[in-house]
């Protein structure tokens, strides 16, 4: 399916090598070439100083192929790149592929960046959920509900406030 795109139109942008690979990797399927799909993503942005992305992709590639000390270094020397959405999502993919420990520290580190960012508190709510903090889930839960804005955000913050006090899952991947 995506061999055929990434050779016509659509292999001319990062994001459909990138998209195309991440969908692979996560789906646990055609691992090996959906590895040079990232690095094509890689290629394919390098005149974009400031993508993350392809680079995160990368280094999931790395860890599921047991490099994690490889994958580390790239994250590492990349972070710097990606925005508080971009390290976010990078995040919580980690989540869906069950590095629920490494999906909390990159939280931890956008929160860092930006302690009142509603999407970092989010973050931090969902990391720790994962690895079983409650505690501090909800903690960050009542930080998030300080600094929402929007009446759709309250809701949905107080579901997941809902969802912690009863012990339920809030991800179901």
């Amino acid at each position: 399916m995506f061999r055929k795109e990434l050779r016509e139109g659509k292999g001319q942008l990062w994001q459909n090598w990138a998209a195309a690979s991440q969908w692979c990797l996560e789906n646990d399927v055609n691992l090996q070439e959906a590895e040079t799909w990232a690095d094509s993503a890689i290629k394919k942005s390098l005149h974009l100083d400031s993508l993350f992305s392809p680079y995160g992709i990368k280094s999931l590639f790395l860890t599921k192929r047991g490099s994690r000390d490889e994958a580390l270094s790239l994250i590492n020397s990349k972070i710097g790149m990606a925005g508080i959405p971009e390290l976010h999502n990078h995040a919580m993919l980690l989540l869906k592929l069950k590095m629920n420990q490494e999906a909390l520290v990159l939280f931890q580190q956008n929160h860092k960046r930006a302690p009142l960012d509603i999407i970092t508190a989010t973050g931090l709510i969902y990391g720790y959920a994962a690895i079983k903090d409650n505690t501090q889930a909800l903690h960050y839960c009542e930080r998030a509900l300080l600094l929402a804005k929007s009446e759709t955000e309250k809701t949905s913050l107080k579901i997941i406030q809902m969802k912690l006090k009863k012990g339920s899952m809030l991800l179901d991947f």
